[in-house]
């Protein structure tokens, strides 16, 4: 927040402001901003972008530089900014140095950065709504034992398990965000049933909080997938 004495020199240079000088006031709480502020300057609200969005520029620098690489791995690099360009581009970078010559591969874009294969989700989703929880238990044993982030497949997982419950909603909402390629893949739980989907959310929302503080990472998936 803004001091007294701040606030009295802001209003100041708002009400006669030099000719030379552009004033930018910076927050993430601009609900916080009083009135008599906000009244007398120009806003911009910055958002989130899109994977889709991100992708989309992620493959024009890639033509730019001619960077061949897969587009499964370049939406892998979208959907881990976190809607952030800047982060997706620094990653795209790093990429290249380790990778500087030939093709890049999805399997080599999740390697590098440490990311889940997107290829677990609609599998692990598919055995929890089909009940079988020795297929399910077995993913999860094999991602523990690959040396990944089980708390990180948890957010991915229940990010996808979202977009699947979305999707039966209005399917056109995950087109704007995700693209069609993902609408496609979510198509197969289009029919699912929504009570169990709703469940497999909760339950799993409810595991990843345990994960940090359980002496075995894997447990309290395990339990989750027991519960269902």
């Amino acid at each position: 927040m803004l001091t007294k004495d701040a606030f009295n020199a802001l209003l100041k240079i708002l009400e006669e402001p030099p000719s030379h000088v552009i004033f930018i006031l910076a927050t993430t709480e601009p609900h916080k901003i009083l009135p008599t502020v906000l009244s007398r300057v120009q806003r911009f609200d910055f958002k989130r972008l899109t994977v889709k969005e991100i992708t989309e520029k992620l493959r024009t620098i890639s033509k730019a530089e001619k960077i061949d690489i897969e587009d499964e791995g370049l939406y892998a690099i979208a959907a881990s900014a976190d809607g952030a360009l800047r982060d997706a581009e620094v990653s795209l970078t790093k990429i290249r140095t380790v990778v500087p010559t030939g093709a890049i591969s999805a399997q080599q874009v999740n390697h590098i950065l440490g990311l889940i294969p997107s290829s677990y989700h609609p599998s692990f989703l598919g055995f929890l709504l089909n009940g079988d929880r020795q297929k399910a238990v077995a993913i999860v044993h094999q991602i523990h034992d690959a040396g990944l982030d089980l708390d990180h497949f948890a957010k991915e997982f229940l990010a996808y398990a979202r977009k699947a419950l979305i999707s039966q909603i209005n399917p056109s909402a995950v087109v704007a965000v995700e693209g069609a390629g993902v609408d496609k893949e979510l198509a197969q739980f289009r029919s699912a049933d929504q009570t169990k989907l709703i469940a497999i959310i909760t339950a799993f929302t409810s595991a990843r909080v345990q994960i940090k503080s359980s002496p075995i990472p894997q447990l309290p998936l395990e339990l989750a997938i027991m519960q269902l």
